[in-house]
């Protein structure tokens, strides 16, 4: 999974982009099997378009700095 999510965050921020990934997907499935999806709609179209989102944000030039780190004017 590294070898994947690096290619799109970077070697930098690696670690917290499989953190986000993999907390997205924990929450999405147990969602899933405590029966709480029952507003209808396809779930599967559902988890794969949550899939295509987060990878294009990971993805995505210019992330933002740690909220610690000062933003250059």
């Amino acid at each position: 999974m590294f070898s994947t999510v690096a290619a799109l965050a970077g070697p930098d921020r690696v670690l917290e982009a499989s953190r986000t990934i993999v907390a997205w997907a924990s929450g999405f499935v147990s969602m899933e099997l405590a029966g709480a999806f029952r507003l209808g709609g396809d779930v599967d179209a559902a988890f794969e378009y949550g899939v295509e989102r987060i990878a294009e944000a990971i993805a995505s030039p210019g992330h933002s700095a740690h909220a610690s780190e000062p933003v250059a004017d």
